[in-house]
């Protein structure tokens, strides 16, 4: 079926008038206009150069938008994690309290709950900050800081 449609397509011609010009003259109008078209865009077109620097630039938003700002808050908690010392309660990344009672080259030996007896080890890449749990039955609220008041042109 698509044969005979391709078939028949390949033997329709048509013709391109573009007001009483001979066929020279149309075809070479015909190439400007493409011409004109392609040169249109950024960089002269679809050119490699253009398609390289667009992910270029690409790759430079994405890697200041998501890879920077992460890179800091790891490096920001490892010098917190480097300050650490034997007797600072911390929390880990599953919420577990917990004081330190030991420091080893990448590992934190820490006792949890009640029992002191269980010490248990953990890596120092779980820890994600120094916080003493609230123990006690009250719900504990941070005070606001409050905001410096604003001299405006109004005030």
């Amino acid at each position: 079926m698509y044969s005979n449609i391709f078939y028949l397509l390949s033997d329709v011609s048509t013709k391109v008038n573009l007001g009483g010009t001979s066929g020279s003259e149309t075809a070479v109008k015909v190439v400007e206009n493409t011409q004109k078209a392609q040169n249109a865009g950024l960089f002269g077109g679809s050119s490699p150069i253009a398609i390289v620097i667009y992910c270029i630039l690409i790759f430079a938003v994405m890697y200041f938008i998501t890879v920077r700002p992460r890179k800091k808050e790891e490096e920001k908690m490892e010098a917190e994690r480097n300050t650490l010392k034997v007797g600072d309660w911390i929390v880990l990344n599953n919420g577990m309290y917990g004081i330190i009672v030991e420091i080893c080259a990448n590992v934190f030996v820490c006792e949890f709950g009640t029992n002191r007896a269980v010490r248990i080890p953990v890596l120092k890449s779980q820890v994600i900050k120094a916080m003493e749990p609230n123990l006690s039955n009250r719900i504990v609220q941070e005070p606001e800081e409050e905001e410096p008041q604003k001299k405006g042109l109004f005030k």
